[in-house]
């Protein structure tokens, strides 16, 4: 949602906007992390780090200024850290998909199929550790495999649900999607 408000109001496309604002999250995650005597310094830190050419201390203020402004704003910082705990685990989901296809299945007397299979071939892709690689496991699954899953994924859904009314409750918001999703 935050995405589009955005993409519509800059005329952006939504993958820049979600790239840009995750950035902004991940930015303020890692001055949350900063020393404390750091901490002030953070915009000076952040330019020379993205900064490569020397510019114009007019400029360098400016960007200064501006980032200094966006990582006080508490909905970035609210979310930055938001963004912090869902991806603190080991494995974190990122993509997925299936790939199904029929197997011809041979026998030893002859080089006609006998039968056949389908395979789905589910692939997950996701990313580890705080240097955030990206890794893929696969899966071969059949028909039941895929009425487990399904099931599985319903009820996942069934208690988000069920604990977003909780949070509700609690009367808090709910990042449902702290990276622009």
């Amino acid at each position: 949602m935050l995405t589009q408000r955005v993409a519509v109001a800059t005329q952006l496309d939504e993958k820049s906007i979600r790239d840009l604002v995750t950035g902004f999250f991940s930015i303020s995650n890692a001055v949350a992390t900063f020393d404390p005597a750091d901490k002030p310094h953070a915009t000076e830190i952040l330019f020379n780090s993205i900064v490569d050419d020397p510019t114009t201390e007019a400029n360098r203020k400016i960007f200064e200024e501006r980032i200094a402004r966006i990582l006080k704003t508490k909905s970035i910082e609210i979310t930055g850290k938001a963004l912090s705990v869902m991806l603190d685990n080991p494995n974190t989901f990122h993509s997925t998909r299936i790939v199904s296809e029929i197997r011809p299945v041979f026998t030893d007397d002859g080089l006609e199929p006998r039968a056949a299979v389908i395979v789905h071939q589910l692939k997950i892709s996701f990313v580890t550790g705080v240097d955030r690689h990206f890794n893929e496991a696969f899966f071969a699954l059949d028909r039941d495999d895929l009425g487990r899953l399904k099931a599985v994924v319903e009820r996942a859904l069934d208690k988000h649900a069920k604990l977003a009314q909780q949070v509700q409750q609690l009367n808090l918001p709910l990042l449902e999607e702290p990276y622009g999703g």
